[in-house]
């Protein structure tokens, strides 16, 4: 007896399937979880150019924007550069830092201010034997000639100053001299750049804050403290320094500039 359902030869409803569907094209009614081979593609292409991105800096002994870090910079060889040390831990690595400044962008004429604090972790011999200059901590080590903090500071292309304390960067924001230190960042009309190193409940204090609120206002430019290891352990917490190349190359690039048009000084960063 018939039923009226067409059968076929083998007595089974034929199955139908879909059409093929490209990877890319879109799936009305089934959400999101049709997409996810295309997502996890597309974001493991960004990982990974990402990644040889950051390594192509590396090489080149650069890091962040490459736009912030030219790879062919302007021979600044001839830029004065003037580096203030403050006391705290991250004045060790002084000694590396000028010689990564004369090895990287050749600068011949590195003069270093070391504050009292500063002495109790790195020596002025040290210091002076890489920066191949007579390092100053006083008012009595100024060099011959030189009349007072005054000529210190106009005698400045770029001024650095770091590690940087809370107590120095509140100095600044109030205006206050007194050290030798002070009164040349009071003095000095050049790009200042100051590179703070504090714990981050140092940091983070309301106080702190406002003080480089004020000193950003006033033409500074202050990095961020970013994390390092920590001299308790083998553990990581905020207040190391910051990334500062990116800034630096901009304050060397400018000041050179300068110097070429016949104007060193009038502006900051």
């Amino acid at each position: 007896m018939s039923t009226g359902r067409a059968r076929h030869t083998s007595g089974r409803v034929p199955l139908r399937l879909p059409p093929p569907r490209r990877q890319d094209q879109a799936v009305v009614g089934r959400g999101q979880a049709d997409l996810r081979p295309l997502r996890a593609r597309y974001v493991g292409d960004r990982r990974l150019h990402r990644c040889r991105r950051t390594a192509a800096r590396r090489r080149s002994g650069l890091a962040g924007d490459p736009g912030e870090h030219p790879v062919t910079a302007p021979d600044v060889s001839s830029t004065k550069l003037l580096l203030g040390v403050c006391g705290s831990v991250s004045a060790v690595g002084t000694p590396h830092l000028l010689m990564w400044l004369r090895t990287t962008f050749g600068l011949t004429d590195v003069r270093v201010i070391l504050s009292d604090m500063a002495q109790r972790f790195v020596t002025k011999q040290s210091l002076a034997a890489v920066a191949d200059y007579e390092v100053v901590t006083g008012w009595d080590d100024l060099p011959d000639g030189t009349k007072s903090h005054v000529g210190v500071a106009a005698d400045a292309d770029v001024l650095v100053v770091m590690p940087a304390t809370a107590h120095l960067i509140a100095q600044v924001a109030h205006g206050l001299g007194g050290s030798l230190l002070t009164s040349v960042i009071a003095a000095a009309t050049c790009p200042t750049l100051i590179v703070p190193s504090m714990s981050e409940a140092t940091w983070l204090k309301p106080a702190t804050q406002r003080n480089v609120t004020r000193l950003r206002d006033d033409g500074f430019e202050v990095i961020e403290p970013a994390e390092g290891f920590s001299t308790s352990g083998s553990i990581t917490e905020f207040g190391s320094l910051g990334d500062f190349r990116a800034p630096l190359v901009r304050a060397l690039t400018r000041s050179h500039s300068r110097t070429k048009k016949g104007s060193r000084h009038g502006d900051r960063l």
